[in-house]
């Protein structure tokens, strides 16, 4: 059972990385401990950050150790949990099969698959929250197989009692959103399993579940003024895209051959369990309860159009769904269990030697999915980039670091110069910041994570896809002009679909007062759009997220987060003016 252990540690570590997305949280993190609260920049209440856990683990771990890298410690804490869920899972699964009887030695057929899969060795670390959520649902599962193996073992340990496994189950939506299902799957199963004279209790269960998420949830609307994150938001995670999605799941199927380990341990275990003689019914519900979230999981990642990351947001429901399978040990290995254990042995070990996704190039604007490690590897010149001084050759730090040194120098918003073609348009030029703006300094780009952590807490970035900007989170769908004035389809990567037209960016972080300012306020785009911000939902929206935040504004944000969750105005200036201030 330390074999895939080891291996997931050693390979995870081999690969270490940082993502830019990562850089991201490091942001936030940054400007949390430095009093300026969980926000992307000074003075702009947005929720830039996917998992609250994560982000919240990372600053009090770094704020006790300050002297260690923060990049570093996401890092290693990552891999970290990546191991300790597998781990985890293991001693869950073997506990399930113990119980059903049998003398045969078990193997770890399930957890060698999953430690075999190099997209598993890449989110290992990457600095994202994706081994948190291993440990999480692998510390759910093994806390609802010790709470039934031991319902009636009045000394059993704190952690295996009803009410901590309650709260336990219910920190999935604080991890990702997503995993509200996990949390109502196991919720359902810790209901059935707890004994039956402890069914009056079952209420304070379900309330010790939901007291978390629902705090953060109060929280969320008064201080974000959001019903969700504002990364769920841009990528418009209501939304259905079945074939995207389906071609999300197929590029992380092919490359591996993911259905011929997946057949094997389900021919081996299937009628394994049918054989033998359960001794408590429950068993059945409890081993099938994470395959079943794993599997509602995927499909709703395949439902919303998948991810631009090559197979990361399907790795949670792969691991659901293997997890009563870390372990397996039949009644007795035969030659049938023998041969199939042997095949999906053979597969992983092809598989953790050869077999590779293969993308044509990067970046292309016609990709969905794309290796993200290998693209920052190759920009950062460095095969383990991590820290900013291991980024220092990337484009990114580089822009970041120029923006830095401008601070306390003059007052300036950089804006994208190759978003409209010098000499055609002015608003290339780059005008003074406004007054009100925090930061003297902005800029603007499209790939935030890097350039904003390298740039420093002083700098405001605007992000042009709308993952850390409001008005860019909930812009219509469009074809947009990107970089070097190519034609980019409304729908063809998750959290790039959206692009914030200059105009916008001008009206509202440029001073219009100033020589180049009024030049630009003379455009008929900057002057739409800023008539656009002054008027109705939209001036909402901003007061909401702009304004001091006092107690009136908290409970006032509230209501405006159940009004506003479904705004979306149109990209052009002209049509949002028409449309809002009419």
């Amino acid at each position: 059972m330390a074999v895939p252990g080891v291996a997931l540690a050693v390979l995870g570590w081999a690969r270490r990385w940082a993502a830019d997305d990562a850089y991201i949280d490091f942001r936030v993190i940054d400007n949390l401990l430095h009093g300026l609260g969980p926000v992307f920049n000074a003075g702009e209440r947005v929720e830039a950050f996917t998992s609250p856990l994560w982000v919240g683990l990372l600053a009090a771990l770094h704020g006790a150790l300050g002297f260690v890298n923060l990049p570093w410690t996401a890092v290693v804490l990552g891999l970290a949990f990546s191991v300790a869920g597998l781990v985890a899972g293991c001693f869950a699964a073997l506990a399930l099969w113990r119980e059903r009887g049998g003398d045969a030695r078990p193997l770890p057929i399930g957890a060698v698959v999953f430690a075999a899969l190099p997209p598993v060795w890449d989110f290992a670390t990457s600095g994202l929250e994706t081994g948190l959520v291993f440990a999480w649902i692998a510390s759910s599962f093994l806390a609802l197989v010790r709470l039934w193996l031991g319902d009636d073992d009045p000394a059993r340990r704190w952690w295996a009692r009803p009410l901590p496994v309650a709260v336990l189950v219910g920190l999935g939506p604080l991890i990702r959103p997503d995993l509200g299902i996990f949390s109502i799957g196991f919720l359902v199963v810790l209901l059935a399993v707890v004994p039956g004279h402890k069914r009056l209790g079952r209420l304070r269960l379900v309330g010790s579940a939901l007291a978390l998420p629902l705090a953060y949830q109060a929280f969320r609307m008064g201080y974000f003024a959001e019903l969700v994150p504002n990364t769920a938001i841009a990528k418009e995670a209501g939304k259905a895209d079945w074939s995207r999605g389906l071609f999300y799941l197929w590029d992380f199927v092919r490359p591996y051959a993911l259905y011929v380990p997946l057949a094997a341990i389900a021919a081996l275990a299937v009628p394994a369990w049918r054989a033998g003689a359960l001794r408590r019914p429950r068993a059945l519900l409890v081993g099938a309860a994470p395959v079943a979230c794993g599997l509602a999981h995927t499909l709703y990642v395949v439902r919303v159009g998948g991810d631009f990351m090559h197979a990361r947001l399907l790795l949670p429901g792969l691991f659901g769904v293997l997890l009563p399978l870390m372990v397996v040990a039949p009644l007795r290995w035969g030659r049938v269990a023998l041969a199939l254990a042997a095949a999906t042995a053979c597969w992983s070990l092809v598989c953790a030697i050869a077999l590779r996704d293969r993308y044509p190039g990067y970046p292309t604007l016609e990709a969905r999915v794309v290796d993200e490690r290998a693209f920052y590897v190759s920009s950062a010149h460095n095969s383990h980039p991590v820290s900013v001084a291991d980024y220092r050759r990337a484009g990114q730090v580089r822009s970041g670091l120029v923006l830095r040194r401008r601070v306390g120098r003059l007052d300036v918003l950089a804006l994208n110069p190759h978003a409209w073609p010098a000499g055609r348009d002015p608003l290339y030029r780059n005008p003074p910041t406004s007054p009100a703006l925090p930061n003297r300094v902005a800029g603007t780009f499209f790939a935030v994570g890097l350039v904003s952590y390298s740039a420093g807490r002083h700098v405001t970035i605007v992000d042009r896809h709308g993952l850390a900007d409001p008005i860019g989170a909930r812009l219509e769908f469009r074809p947009q002009i990107g970089p070097h004035g190519r034609v980019w389809p409304p729908r063809y990567r998750a959290g790039h679909e959206k692009v914030l037209p200059l105009p916008w960016v001008v009206a509202r972080f440029a001073d219009l007062r100033s020589r180049v300012g009024r030049r630009l306020a003379r455009v008929r785009p900057v002057a739409e759009a800023a008539r656009a911000i002054r008027c109705s939902r939209l001036r909402q929206l901003l007061e909401a997220v702009d304004s001091p935040l006092t107690f009136d504004r908290f409970f006032s944000n509230i209501g405006v987060a159940w009004r506003l969750r479904s705004f979306r105005l149109p990209p052009e200036p002209q049509r949002a003016d028409r449309e809002l201030c009419r």
